[in-house]
């Protein structure tokens, strides 16, 4: 009888089995797609102590440490794009807990720095010109953002166009901000004036929202 690579894998490391789900949903129908939340919910479950241990072991107040782990998981929606090259890959050898924590001391530097770089470190940081995308598409300059969000609304297609314009102006800019922008929570909230956690929840009622009009 063959053996199923992917039932072993799991059972040694179940995070590269949901990593993988999660890309295998985002890359065929987007992040935005019904399929994704629930592997996001189960991995954010499943590593939840491992990061809370590691922030709070690092002298982090209870707030911060939130803050530390959502930043986490909004770096990691990061690498859901095709393109990116931060994305979790198996084949190199490093169990997923490694990667996941990896990510979580970048957090940590940046935050104990006080900078906030572009989210999966592999591209340059949001600049106040106008240029192209890691995705190849051409945007305006970051300083309008209501430019911005046009630009990315133009790009959708009939379905998505139509549950993107059920966000409210905020919600939408935050998501565009994050998605197409690459930004991270801090850049983002210091952009629109809002607090960082103010951010993550804009963002998740945005991919709700989403994901419920699209389903």
């Amino acid at each position: 009888m063959a053996a199923h690579p992917p039932a072993a894998r799991a059972s040694v490391d179940p995070g590269a089995r949901l990593i993988s789900d999660l890309y295998c949903w985002a890359d065929k129908y987007g992040l935005s797609a019904p399929q994704c939340e629930p592997v996001l919910r189960k991995l954010m479950e499943t590593y939840r102590d491992a990061l809370q241990g590691f922030f709070s072991r690092s002298g982090f107040a209870a707030q911060e440490v939130e803050d530390a782990v959502q930043e986490v998981w909004f770096r990691i929606l990061r690498t859901t794009r095709p393109s990116c090259k931060s994305r979790f890959d198996p084949s190199r050898g490093k169990p997923f807990q490694a990667w996941l924590l990896g990510i979580a001391k970048r957090v940590w530097a940046d935050l104990v720095k006080g900078r906030s770089p572009s989210p999966t470190g592999s591209h340059q940081a949001p600049g106040s010109q106008a240029g192209v995308t890691p995705l190849g598409l051409w945007r305006p300059s970051v300083d309008d953002v209501d430019a911005l969000v046009w630009a990315f609304y133009q790009q959708l297609s009939e379905p998505e166009a139509g549950a993107f314009q059920k966000l409210n102006r905020s919600e939408q800019q935050v998501f565009v901000l994050a998605v197409y922008v690459e930004m991270s929570a801090g850049q983002i909230a210091e952009k629109l004036g809002l607090k960082t956690g103010t951010v993550y929840n804009k963002f998740s009622a945005a991919r709700k929202k989403l994901e419920e009009l699209l389903s």
